[in-house]
């Protein structure tokens, strides 16, 4: 290539070559510059299970209980449909500390869901399996919750919930 056809080249084209001695492994491609520091518990889709939410909107489930510490592991290493991601952060047992610590990075983006959708799946599978409560239609438990979870009323249909109280309550049968 001759020289002439270099400087006519835009400078966006040509790429940045390290220097001999440089680690080029050394530099991260895409440094992060924020890092997740609170995080909310939401009730799992599975009864009495929780998911602890970041304030990036990260997604991690329990994996082992410590002294002082509780270890949570990201949803994707447990959703086979998804690449998987090795994220690990860390909370205190205490309940009234709501900070998270990060100790392996995600690989990926957080994912964009509803915060409320498991606020109103928890409440309608209470109703639903509640024995106080007067009425067995779903239908008017539905309608009854979601007054109260407008929100998440686009995201969780009335067929959801029938399939869930359903299971909810075969499973009840079965224990007792």
């Amino acid at each position: 290539m001759l020289e002439k056809d270099v400087k006519d080249k835009p400078e966006e084209a040509t790429m940045p070559v390290p220097h001999i001695g440089e680690d080029v492994k050394d530099k991260p491609e895409e440094a992060i510059v924020d890092i997740p520091t609170i995080y909310t518990i939401l009730p799992g889709i599975q009864r009495n299970t929780k998911i602890y939410v970041d304030n990036f909107g990260y997604k991690y489930y329990k994996k082992k209980n410590h002294i002082n510490t509780i270890t949570l592991i990201c949803d994707r290493q447990r959703n086979p449909s998804k690449p998987i991601c090795y994220g690990i952060a860390s909370i205190s047992i205490d309940a009234t500390d709501n900070r998270i610590s990060i100790r392996t990075p995600h690989n990926h983006e957080p994912t964009v869901f509803d915060l409320n959708v498991p606020i109103l799946r928890y409440a309608l599978t209470e109703r639903g399996l509640d024995p106080n409560i007067t009425t067995r239609s779903v239908r008017s438990i539905y309608n009854t919750e979601i007054i109260w979870h407008r929100e998440a009323a686009q995201n969780y249909t009335y067929t959801q919930t029938k399939a869930r109280v359903r299971r909810m309550r075969r499973l009840r049968k079965l224990q007792c």
